[in-house]
Order: structure tokens, then C-alpha cells, then sequence
């Protein structure tokens, strides 16, 4: 799934790519591009906004933060790249990235790696029982959602922290699922959502129901939104 673009009321979502084990990004712009936030950032999003914001350019500066939903590389791998070409454009604000780790992980790890050459504050917070917080002027609220690691030779692995995001401007509600298996937070987050954009990989059910949502599941909670994108397709059953 690649190349989705929606717009509200002073608030757009780009969807360059979405392709479950390779790589999903979104790009939330607040009106126009005066604000911008990422939820997720697999490989290739730098490559992504340099086709938008060129390689040396102050709109580095107006990408407020980096959300991801759980640190699997599909979805966090494209980090390290991010900030290296942030700091090749010459980024001077600090940024921060938020993942429902705690301690640990991919972020963190590539951060130790990178600390050296960067020459901008880079945060990583932990979204795990955390509360409301505001970025680019949007109001965020994460939820915990149901996630697992899955490898050809144990589909249904152990469960790892991950959330999904609830953003609200301007009176407005927008929902991204991350990647998750049927929950509850995810339906009374959907509710009554202006927009929810809602992983939807599995075609039939497998036998691994907490792991991800079938298209049928997805568009069942998309269906409590006002308008709903349905990304993450895949349709072999591998993960």
C-alpha cells in the first residue's frame, strides 16, 4: 500500500508506503507546513521527506517529534537515517521520539551509536502509562494496544509494549491503530473519530488473534469513525 494522502480541517496525513515487515510512515502536516510530526518511521522515510523538503532545509526544523507505535523495524528502523539527515540539513532544535519501551530497545541503542555526530537534542520518551501530551500543537493521547513478535518459526511470540495514538486538533479526533490484534482501546478510540487509520493485514483470520487484525476486523472498528484508511495490507499471511 503506498502513496495515500488525506486532509481536514488544517491537518493532512501522508502515507507513503505501509507494507508489513518492510516499512510504514506517516507524516501528520499542520496547516500547510508550518508544523509536522511522523507517526512511525520505517526504512526509507528520510528518503521520503527529502522528496518533499529537499536536503538542506529550515522545514527539518518544523518536524516537531517521531511517534512509533512499537519498536519492530518496519516501523522504527528508518530512525537512525532520519537524524542523520536532519543533521546533514542542519536541524538545531531538539527533537523527541516516543515509544511505549520503557528502557532498552532499538531507539535507545541506535541513539548510543549516534550521539557523537548529532548535534541536536534527540529525547526518547516512553509513551508506557503515560498521559496526554502536546506536539505541534496537537493534543496526543496513546493507548495500549495488543502486539507480538512473530519469525517463521514461532508466528505467535511473546508480546511486545506497544500502543496505538489518539490525536485531537482543532476539536477534531484522529486515530492511528499501530499494529495490534483486536482490543478494546482501539474501539473506544475509534469512536466517534474523525479519521482512524487502522493496520489491516490479515485477509482470513489466522491462528494468532493478538498479533493482527484481519480487513474485516479493521474495517469493523473503522467503521466507528467518521471516515477511516485501512494500511498494512498484507495478503500471503506472512508477517
Amino acid at each position: 500500500m503506498s502513496g495515500t494522502e488525506w486532509n481536514g480541517e488544517g491537518i493532512g496525513f501522508k502515507i507513503p508506503f505501509s507494507i508489513p515487515g518492510v516499512s510504514t510512515s506517516i507524516l501528520v502536516s499542520v496547516d500547510g507546513d508550518a508544523s509536522h510530526l511522523l507517526v512511525e518511521c520505517g526504512d526509507g522515510t528520510s528518503l521520503f521527506l527529502h522528496s518533499i523538503f529537499g536536503r538542506h532545509s529550515e522545514r527539518y526544523e518544523n518536524v516537531s517529534c517521531v511517534m512509533v507505535t512499537h519498536e519492530h523495524l518496519d516501523h522504527a528502523g528508518g530512525i537512525p537515517a532520519l537524524l542523520m539527515l536532519m543533521e546533514v540539513a542542519g536541524r538545531k532544535s531538539p527533537m523527541n521520539i516516543y515509544t511505549p519501551c520503557r528502557a532498552g530497545g532499538f531507539i535507545r541503542g541506535s541513539l548510543q551509536h549516534l550521539k557523537r555526530r548529532l548535534h541536536f537534542e534527540v529525547n526518547v520518551l516512553s509513551t508506557d502509562g503515560a498521559n496526554a501530551f502536546r506536539e505541534a500543537g496537537i493534543d496526543v493521547t496513546p493507548f495500549r494496544t495488543e502486539h507480538r513478535d512473530s519469525f517463521p518459526s514461532d508466528r505467535c511470540g511473546k508480546k511486545v509494549p506497544s500502543n496505538g495514538y489518539s490525536l485531537t486538533y482543532r476539536g477534531n479526533r484522529y486515530v492511528f491503530s499501530g499494529d495490534t490484534g483486536p482490543c478494546r482501546a482501539l474501539e473506544e478510540a475509534c469512536s466517534r473519530a474523525s479519521l482512524a487509520v487502522i493496520e489491516s493485514t490479515w485477509e482470513k483470520p489466522v491462528d494468532c488473534d493478538s498479533l493482527h487484525l484481519t480487513v474485516d476486523q479493521a474495517s469493523a472498528y473503522g467503521s466507528l469513525a467518521r471516515e477511516h484508511i485501512l494500511i498494512h495490507p498484507l495478503r500471503d499471511n506472512h508477517s
